[in-house]
């Protein structure tokens, strides 16, 4: 992050697609960096060559992490609702009414573990403890260096050359609970298979994993209907049971 504000790294390589994740990403990956209780993936760079004997890097795969991590340290970014989990936990030293460190009898300095909301937080209003815990969270990153121009275009390329999921297939993610069940249903319901109208393709997109929590929320939630997949599966993950 210090490399890409002394502009010794670019994000915004010309071939890199535009800044577009949700505050719901967003505020996820911060909670990943913060808790240490999730790995972040890979970060692809590439340093460039020039004519006068200096390099230039450039994120080739990562530049939405890295975005996001840059405008919550810098850019004053600040943590909204959207979030699944929000509390962090973080170790404190203790100290008395004076403000001085208490240790034990071994003069051990003695700790608390404290938890913080990171809800409308801006990274400056973190406590010290969770400041040093962002700047040091480990980002594996591979560098492949020497590169051309045109290699290092043809590497932003195939490392972006995927389909993202779709918001039926993100769904799932909410009713982990019941995936397994949900999945046994889709697999080995004779109704569902040989009955319904539904593609070999739907299938491979969640829409048959949809149908299935639409028909549970029909029958046993209808007054609480969901309009989106999301919140119909984070709704059935918290209210619905294996019976159903």
């Amino acid at each position: 992050l210090d490399g890409v504000y002394n502009e010794d790294i670019k994000i915004e390589h010309a071939l890199q697609m535009i800044f577009c994740w949700s505050k719901e990403m967003r505020n996820s990956l911060i909670y990943s960096a913060l808790s240490r209780k999730i790995y972040i993936p890979n970060l692809i760079l590439a340093e460039e060559k020039r004519k006068d004997g200096t390099k230039q890097t450039y994120v080739v795969d990562g530049g939405q992490r890295t975005e996001t991590l840059f405008q919550f340290k810098y850019g004053g970014y600040k943590i909204t609702n959207k979030l699944r989990s929000f509390i962090i936990p973080y170790k404190k030293k203790k100290t008395d009414v004076d403000g001085e460190i208490l240790r034990d009898g071994y003069g051990n300095i003695q700790y608390e573990i404290k938890e913080f909301d990171i809800r409308g937080k801006t990274y400056e209003e973190l406590p010290q403890e969770l400041k040093s815990k962002f700047d040091g969270c480990p980002l594996t990153t591979l560098i492949y260096q020497c590169c051309t121009t045109e290699e290092t275009s043809e590497l932003v390329l195939l490392y972006n050359n995927h389909v993202s999921m779709n918001a039926s297939q993100k769904a799932l993610t909410y009713i982990g609970k019941y995936a397994n069940e949900i999945k046994r249903i889709k697999d080995t319901n004779k109704f569902l298979i040989d009955c319904t109208a539904l593609s070999e393709g739907e299938k491979q997109k969640g829409i048959w994993e949809r149908v299935i929590s639409e028909c549970v929320m029909g029958i046993s939630h209808y007054g609480d209907w969901k309009k989106t997949p999301k919140d119909m599966c984070d709704y059935l993950n918290e209210n619905s049971s294996g019976q159903e």
